[in-house]
């Protein structure tokens, strides 16, 4: 598995013997597996994989209940099931209305060490997602595994997803497809006096296609609703308000988010914001024309932020972009940033990003997502347009 051979290389930069892995999004990353209850619950302990840094071959141990179903798509990884509450029976101890003797599974914490006895890292150096977990459940798994050396390697994840497989950029094409396609149906009915929560509702309708979800967070707001942090509400476009969207979609229990904006002005809008709006598109589109493989991103940063600068001298703003994977948050590391070391790399899916509030009027961000190849950049997110046929520019 591509993923997989990604992450342990990463891990063995870390002279680690091996990886714990306990978050479901990084679980899926290595395995193509969704523990159930862990990816709802978002609680330590329902499930973990473990990895030795030199063996792509690992071990996921989950409940009892779901371990059948994860076995049955497995690649490359042992599932190993521990006893749970479920109480689940073979059909022969049903039948008999007796258990069989000696197939009794141990809990959860048994599970894990005899994972670690198996693997021969019960006293190895152990990279571990110490930013997901808990105080108290790392805690427990140190008094669980004493002998263990731990050591953080929640950034060895990030690298490894930020330059994606074919695999994964088929799936960014297709993701990118559906919530374009339903941002520019919903596009279609933006007008004077819609309201932000029926406008939403289009896009929400138009998104869901095959296992793929709008994203719950996605914004929509008009007027001084565009220019903060917030959900679609009953408010009416005015005119002269800026409708910024800023949203996405994801692909359900496989994880991967999309992210991207656009910003109408809806009517008679003020002379000054339709200026406004005309710098950060250009600022935007500049710094996708010039984006290349090997540029540093706080060159790029200082393309769009240097550009919108000239125009409005107090402009400030922490990155231009990001990369964008599992998730859970829309924006990975790298960032677009200033002070973000590193250079773009081909196959890198990043949204680029050239945002601007006014705090109680109106907000505008310029974001789409782009795909890096071996010399430039390819808009993913090309159908809706960035204006309105009504809008003047």
């Amino acid at each position: 598995m591509e993923r997989r051979q990604r992450l342990l290389a990463e891990i063995q930069k870390f002279g680690l013997d091996g990886a714990l892995i306990s978050s479901p999004e990084n679980i899926f990353y290595a395995t193509g597996l969704s523990p159930h209850q862990l990816t709802v619950s978002r609680r330590p302990g329902f499930a973990s994989a473990l990895f030795r840094a030199d063996d792509a071959a690992g071990m996921l141990c989950t409940m009892d209940y779901e371990a059948p179903a994860l076995a049955s798509r497995a690649q490359g990884v042992e599932i190993v099931p521990y006893a749970t509450w479920v109480g689940v029976k073979s059909e022969r101890e049903w039948r008999d209305k007796r258990d069989a003797p000696g197939d009794a599974l141990p809990g959860a914490d048994e599970t894990l060490k005899g994972m670690f006895e198996n693997l021969k890292l019960a006293s190895g150096r152990v990279g571990a997602e110490l930013q997901f977990l808990p105080a108290a459940a790392f805690d427990a798994l140190r008094r669980l595994l004493p002998e263990v050396e731990w050591t953080d390697v929640g950034d060895a994840f990030l690298r490894a997803r930020s330059v994606k497989t074919p695999a994964e950029i088929a799936l960014y094409r297709r993701l990118t497809e559906v919530c374009d396609s339903a941002l520019l149906e919903m596009s279609q009915s933006v007008a004077v006096g819609a309201r932000e929560s029926d406008l939403i509702r289009i896009y929400r309708k138009a998104c869901i296609a095959d296992d793929i979800y709008p994203s719950s967070w996605s914004m929509l707001g008009a007027g001084p609703n565009a220019s903060m942090l917030t959900l679609p509400t009953d408010r009416c476009v005015a005119d002269g308000d800026a409708l910024r969207f800023d949203g996405g979609c994801e692909a359900g229990f496989a994880f991967y988010k999309t992210d991207f904006s656009r910003s109408w002005l809806i009517g008679r809008a003020d002379p000054a914001l339709t200026e406004m709006k005309k710098v950060l598109v250009d600022a935007q589109r500049e710094m996708i024309a010039r984006l290349r493989p090997g540029m540093a991103f706080k060159d790029l940063f200082h393309i769009g932020y240097d550009y919108v600068k000239r125009y409005l001298p107090n402009y400030r703003r922490g990155h231009q972009g990001h990369s964008i994977s599992l998730g859970p948050q829309t924006a990975d590391a790298p960032f677009v940033a200033p002070d973000q070391e590193g250079e773009v790399r081909p196959g890198m899916v990043l949204a680029i990003e050239v945002p601007f509030y006014i705090r109680g009027y109106n907000g505008f961000n310029i974001e789409d997502m782009v795909l890096v190849g071996e010399s430039s950049a390819e808009v993913l997110t090309y159908r809706t347009p960035h204006y309105l046929d009504s809008e003047r520019r």
